[in-house]
């Protein structure tokens, strides 16, 4: 044995019986620690005002959770498909086994640089270590009827009648209610999966208020969803067939999967991705549907891609000189079809996409070449607001983009350039630099022209969209000492030219700052602090009328929160958070927003329930100052409501196991307001101060 192999099997014998923090687990311990990630959902609902719709991220961590990444193989792309793992880290870890050989168990971890503790309880659920043995490649006819299948069933509504579902009484005459169906919301999903060498299922929605087997529906859901997905068969290291999800350098030219950006895990903003991965999820507007395969030799790797499909879409009327011929006058991508309107827009225009992208690939160097095709069936019609002055008009779109990551000693650099085809280009380069413990830096540094157009992007920035942005985020964690955590950034944009009610080119700000404590494996508290300035418009005059003069003004956002959690013993885990929000809109009283709870979970280790419930109180001002909160939920589907007005917040939700085939979930919320008789409005209005859902789930596996 060598004497470098000799060192490292003492290090393992000192880990192994001097540490308290990697113990054994049962199931029950490490479905506990899938709430890792909750912090980037919250995160992410509160960039959203309409709250986070995508399941792909919670469906993509439960897949990995039941086929754990080996370590002795990982990718950079499989320990960056976590979320949970810094750049600085991911390099850290790959360093280490290139640099050492294998790990030979799990408990090596402590061992890697920047690895502390708590990250590796976060990740150890998702992660394994096996030793190197010859690969047996399976038939097809073994992948295809040997591998795991889940059938899951799952129904929810609002137990109160929305106006929605109400007939209308105009004179004499009784109107039907704008809701075309029931207010059930309906969901079936059957997946069969052979590790990760195979996964083919379908998907299907009804969302409440839509028909069912009737009227638009005749043929049962609203929404459908089948994939066929293989990975290293064949020549092919990826194929799609069916509904799949393309996702390539920093989402500048194509990127339909989930995507972090500014958030409380504030190192994770680069993408890292497969090109091609199967889509499972119920989100209507974000993914292809068609061919999509992947090749590759030696160090080079060839995807090619063609989708063809319809997407909902209002059509208006264009006129020319000789005629009027329909065009497209916007997208909708809410995927609700519950009126009449919203059934009028459902698939009127069809999309097709192609395109490729071309890569050399190795740890430290990375060069990638993509170029992608996007045709619309009829143009976009011309909108007349002048901060749509640069909006994408016609039917057809070409983009190009190159990209590159390349590994200097401790400084990771990365980015990616792109241009459509009316030269219009968009830019992001970043950094990550190892300080080794305790300090890690980032820096992005983005660029997108106001012109710059594409319809499958997802890259980094405050838009959504890389356009009509400029700015520089700067972010560190730094660990002073063991238990101990900064995270913090601070990002400054700007704005080139008008933005939706901002009239001129706009600035603004945004600082995060979270302390995280961590005294024992059984205890965590944090403080979080968000501060967000921007500009927006000021109405000069003594009306409101249209056409009244403005000018430009600073609002200021601020969040603080408290969170406190203690796992009192296997069993039970208490949770308590108290968050504050204000709002200055710079004419007005500043606006405010508090919200506290506790939670209470309960799994009993030799019972086949578990409980998990919470009770909570809010006084929000208004939108602008809303509260979102992460809560328990379901498998597969996730709840973080944002809390306006005043009042209280209950749910309780349980989960029944009967074995390892069977299992159940009902859960019960209630939101009660003190403030109103009336919640919501339009289609939406609930009569009364209460509003109370009900989910219930069934799963099968064999």
């Amino acid at each position: 044995m060598s004497s470098r192999n000799s060192l490292r099997l003492f290090l393992l014998l000192v880990f192994i019986l001097s540490s308290t923090q990697l113990k054994a687990q049962d199931d029950r311990d490490r479905e506990q620690q899938l709430n890792a990630f909750e912090l980037i959902i919250e995160a992410l609902s509160e960039q959203n005002d309409e709250g986070l719709t995508d399941d792909t991220y919670l469906q993509r961590l439960y897949d990995i959770y039941e086929d754990p990444i080996d370590l002795n193989r990982a990718t950079e792309a499989q320990l960056r498909s976590l979320g949970l793992l810094s750049q600085p880290q991911i390099d850290q870890l790959l360093n280490y086994i290139d640099r050492d050989g294998d790990m030979m168990s799990i408990y090596e971890l402590q061992a890697v640089p920047l690895l502390d503790a708590q990250t590796i309880e976060n990740i150890l659920p998702f992660v394994m270590v096996t030793g190197r043995r010859e690969v047996v490649q399976p038939t097809m006819r073994h992948m295809l009827f040997n591998g795991k299948n889940e059938l899951f069933l799952r129904m929810q509504r609002v137990l109160q009648t929305k106006d929605g579902y109400r007939d209308r009484m105009e004179g004499d005459s009784t109107i039907a209610a704008p809701y075309q169906g029931s207010p059930e919301k309906l969901y079936l999903r059957y997946r069969h999966k052979y590790k990760t060498r195979l996964s083919y299922g379908l998907t299907a929605e009804k969302d409440d208020g839509e028909d069912f087997f009737r009227g638009s529906n005749k043929n049962g859901f609203d929404f459908y969803s089948a994939h066929l997905f293989l990975r290293d068969v064949g020549p092919f290291e990826s194929l799609a067939i069916g509904d799949y999800e393309v996702n390539i350098g920093q989402g500048l030219v194509a990127w339909s999967g989930f995507a972090f950006s500014k958030g409380p895990y504030v190192l994770d903003v680069k993408r890292v991705a497969r090109p091609l991965k199967a889509y499972t999820s119920v989100n209507e507007a974000n993914f292809f549907r068609g061919i999509g395969a992947t090749t590759s030799w030696k160090r080079w790797h060839l995807t090619g891609f063609a989708s063809r499909r319809k997407i909902d879409a209002g059509i208006g009327v264009l006129d020319t000189v000789t005629n009027s011929i329909d065009a497209i006058s916007s997208f909708y991508e809410s995927g609700y079809h519950r009126t009449l309107s919203d059934i009028a827009k459902k698939k009127t225009v069809e999309k097709t996409n192609f395109g490729g992208h071309l890569s050399y690939y190795s740890r430290k160097f990375s060069l990638g070449l993509t170029a992608m095709y996007t045709g619309l069936d009829r143009p976009i019609l011309t909108d007349l607001d002048p901060y749509q002055t640069f909006r994408f008009q016609g039917d057809k779109l070409v983009n190009f983009g190159i990209n590159y990551h390349y590994l200097w000693h401790n400084i990771h650099f990365f980015g990616e350039a792109a241009m459509d085809d009316n030269q219009a280009i968009a830019t992001i380069q970043s950094a990550m630099i190892n300080f080794d413990a305790p300090l890690q830096m980032g820096i992005v540094h983005r660029y997108y022209q106001k012109d710059y157009q594409s319809f499958s992007s997802g890259a980094f920035g405050e838009n959504g969209s890389p356009s009509n942005e400029s700015g520089t985020y700067i972010s560190a964690t730094f660990k002073p000492f063991h238990g101990l955590t900064l995270d913090t950034y601070y990002d400054l944009f700007r704005h080139s030219f008008l933005r939706f009610e901002i009239d001129g080119p706009s600035r603004g700000n945004d600082y995060f700052a979270q302390l995280t404590y961590r005294p024992s494996r059984r205890t965590e508290t944090y403080v979080r602090f968000k501060n967000e300035v921007k500009e927006k418009n000021r109405r000069i005059g003594e009306n409101e009328e249209a056409g009244a003069s403005k000018e430009l003004y600073n609002t200021d956002l601020k969040r603080l929160r408290w969170h406190f959690q203690h796992r009192v013993n296997s069993e039970i885990t208490l949770k308590s958070r108290v968050a504050f929000s204000w709002f200055d809109s710079g004419t007005e009283e500043i606006e405010k927003g508090m919200m506290l709870y506790q939670d209470f979970n309960y799994a009993p280790k030799n019972w086949p329930l578990t409980f998990a419930t919470r009770f909570g109180l809010f006084d929000v001002a208004s939108s602008d100052t809303r509260i979102y909160t992460y809560e328990n939920d379901i498998l597969y589907a996730f709840s973080v409501p944002g809390f306006q007005g005043k009042g209280s917040r209950f749910y309780l939700m349980t989960k029944y196991e009967l074995n390892r085939h069977f299992s159940c979930w009902l859960r019960f919320a209630q939101t009660y307001y003190s403030d109103r008789d009336v919640i919501s409005s339009g289609n939406e209005e609930i009569l009364g101060n209460k509003r109370s859902d009900i989910k219930v789930q069934v799963r099968f596996k064999w």
